[in-house]
């Protein structure tokens, strides 16, 4: 059998309704999703166009991924941009989507 990540891979073409819901299925399994670890997914199946280099040189993710995942999930996670990560909001989360470490 092969893993999702094959058949993604295969057809060369993610939407970013894909990559929202492998997102998704990621924070399911283990409560907190790096960027970094989505830079690699995105890179292994040849989806560069959702990704952009900052200043730094690094791969980093358009601001597409942010707004489709800040739009749909704002109530159930939160970003934390000093640890690059996202995780389920918790009591002590302030409103709104951007949380603190």
């Amino acid at each position: 059998m092969k893993s999702r990540v094959s058949v993604l891979s295969e057809s060369n073409c993610i939407s970013l309704n894909q990559i929202i819901i492998w997102i998704q299925a990621r924070l399911k399994e283990e409560g907190c999703l790096y960027q970094a670890d989505i830079v690699d997914y995105l890179i292994k199946n040849e989806q560069k166009k959702f990704l952009k280099i900052n200043s730094e040189g690094d791969h980093i993710l358009t601001l597409n991924i942010h707004s489709a995942l800040e739009k749909n999930f704002h109530q159930n996670i939160v970003w934390v941009a000093s640890g690059r990560y996202w995780r389920y909001r918790v009591l002590e989360d302030e409103e709104g989507y951007h949380a603190a470490g």
